[in-house]
């Protein structure tokens, strides 16, 4: 049995960075929750399984350096072109959903459902500027999962 949803480390170098700050936080809220090892897990959104599109609740938010740093993941959307086996993933800033990364994926079955599997993971341009600047376009991210029930070709 496993929870649907996504399960994403983001970028684990980052994420090492903010804990090792003396003020470095990692706020999860609205349904986000830490997962298993360094995975956090962002649970689906009402009936945000569909085709093309997975849409999924939670703001996992990454602070420090005195309220100078914060980079929110919020609400992510995973949007699929079946045909190239690619997509993207938005994230919702200032009320609007944005693009974070892009990715290449393939379809794991299992007894109980089956996962999605996000690889080659890359930060988009607009994406940038959560970071400062500090990460260029295209820099590897983690790669993800999404578990789910629903059916999906790949």
């Amino acid at each position: 049995m496993f929870d649907e949803g996504l399960s994403w480390a983001i970028k684990r170098s980052f994420a090492r960075y903010v804990s090792g700050l003396p003020d470095g936080r990692l706020h999860l809220s609205d349904g986000a929750r830490a997962g298993r090892g360094d995975q956090l897990f962002f649970p689906p959104r009402g009936d945000g399984l569909g085709v093309n599109h997975l849409v999924f609740d939670g703001l996992v938010l990454f602070t420090g350096h005195m309220g100078l740093l914060a980079v929110p993941i919020e609400r992510p959307r995973l949007q699929l072109a079946t045909a190239e086996h690619s997509g993207q993933i938005l994230t919702e800033h200032g009320g609007e959903q944005r693009p974070f990364a892009t990715f290449d994926w393939r379809v794991e079955h299992a007894s109980n459902g089956q996962a999605l599997i996000g690889t080659q993971v890359r930060l988009t341009a607009d994406a940038t500027v959560l970071f400062a600047g500090i990460y260029p376009e295209n820099e590897a991210l983690e790669d993800f999962t999404v578990f789910t029930r629903l059916a999906m070709d790949g």
